[in-house]
């Protein structure tokens, strides 16, 4: 019995240890979302707002719509989410793909990588007017948020590049930082 008990001794302290392990790891997600900047934290949005690509005037042009946005969450990724559901609304003349959905959302140094679904890649299929819209419709939504400098759009971990304007990585999100360089 006096051998046992040091195995014994051992073993709760084992467990002891592991518990308070899995205590502190279990506990960090819900400290993240706490560290988050206070502007994404604090001033949530219950609006943001989509561009809808029209025609006047015989020439394309990108028109503000205000969509609400459901309470919790990240408002950018929701801001996506409500602008990629425009393109799959049969009354919405999108200029990005229907079907298109949101993968991921990655937000470092100013720069938002945007990982989008396979159907982003039919945009390939259309013209460089069409191409230039869905650009800019997800530029603008990005604008939104003055901690977004530039946006990378990727499919399937690779860095979509269409026929006409080439690799979509490190675009400006504003037209005032054009030049300014990549957000990395």
């Amino acid at each position: 019995m006096r051998k046992a008990r040091p195995l014994i001794l051992l073993i709760v302290v084992a467990f002891v240890g592991l518990g308070v392990y899995f205590a502190r790891n279990m506990a960090a997600p819900a400290q993240s979302a706490e560290s988050q900047p206070p502007d994404r934290r604090t001033n949530r949005p219950t609006q943001t707002e989509i561009t809808i690509p029209t025609v006047e005037n015989n020439e394309f042009t990108l028109k503000p719509h205000k969509v609400d946005l459901t309470p919790g969450g990240d408002p950018i990724a929701k801001t996506l989410d409500a602008l990629l559901a425009a393109s799959s609304d049969k009354k919405s003349e999108s200029a990005i793909p229907a079907g298109t959905t949101l993968v991921s959302l990655k937000l470092k140094n100013g720069l938002a990588t945007v990982e989008l679904s396979e159907d982003f890649n039919m945009l390939n299929k259309k013209g460089d007017t069409t191409q230039s819209l869905a650009q800019q419709q997800l530029r603008a939504a990005l604008a939104q948020f003055p901690e977004i400098k530039t946006m990378r759009v990727t499919v399937d971990g690779k860095t979509f590049e269409d026929g006409h304007s080439g690799p979509w990585e490190d675009i400006p999100v504003r037209d005032d930082e054009a030049g300014t360089g990549g957000g990395q």
